[in-house]
C-alpha cells in the first residue's frame, strides 16, 4: 500500500486477502481457535491463542495501524473473532 490511509470499506477485503496470501501458508493445527491480528497497511500480523495478547503486539508494532481481527478455523479456514447481536430468542 501506498502509506495513506486505507478507506474503512476496504479493512475487511484487506485483511482477508492478507490472511489467505500470508497468513494462512504459515498456519498449523496448533493454531487452531487462535486469534489474528492484521495490520491492513503493512501487512504485518499477529498470531495468539489469547486476543489481547496478539492485539497488544500488533499495536505495540504499529499504534497508528487499522486491523483486521479473526479467527483460526479448522484447516486454517478464516473465522469469524466476534459475532454482533447474537442473543437469546424470546
Amino acid at each position: 500500500m501506498d502509506g495513506s490511509r486505507t478507506p474503512k470499506e476496504s479493512i475487511v477485503p484487506r485483511g482477508q486477502e492478507i490472511y489467505e496470501r500470508r497468513v494462512r501458508p504459515r498456519l498449523g493445527p496448533k493454531d487452531e481457535g487462535a486469534f489474528v491480528v492484521i495490520d491492513v497497511q503493512s501487512g504485518d500480523y499477529e498470531v495468539a491463542a489469547d486476543e489481547e495478547e496478539a492485539f497488544a503486539r500488533a499495536e505495540a508494532r504499529h499504534p497508528d495501524a487499522l486491523f483486521f481481527f479473526s479467527r483460526v478455523g479448522p484447516g486454517g479456514e478464516p473465522a469469524p473473532a466476534h459475532r454482533i447481536g447474537a442473543g437469546a430468542f424470546r
